[in-house]
């Protein structure tokens, strides 16, 4: 039952995948990303950092836009509307 359970259960956030795939493309570690974000006000662990990539942890607007900032890529390519091997440096 318990495995059952856990098997419908739903992501928290639909950009999990991508922010991985974002960190990756930067050569960036959970904990260099978390310190990215801490530079930017935003206070996370790297704890928090995967378990919001493993969809198990809720996303803000607020948080999604510093990730997009710390990672160099824009919003909608964390949501999946443009790929991020598009992305240009928007520093």
């Amino acid at each position: 039952m318990q495995n059952r359970k856990q098997e419908n259960k739903k992501p928290l956030n639909a950009t999990g995948a991508n922010i991985r795939r974002a960190r990756l493309n930067a050569g960036m570690s959970q904990e260099q990303l978390a310190s990215a974000l801490r530079e930017q006000q935003f206070e996370v662990s790297r704890q928090t950092i995967s378990q919001m990539e493993n969809g198990k942890q809720r996303i803000l607007d607020f948080q999604l836009a510093a990730m997009a900032k710390a990672l160099n890529v824009s919003v909608n390519a964390l949501y999946g509307n443009v790929p991020l091997e598009n992305q240009q440096s928007i520093k």
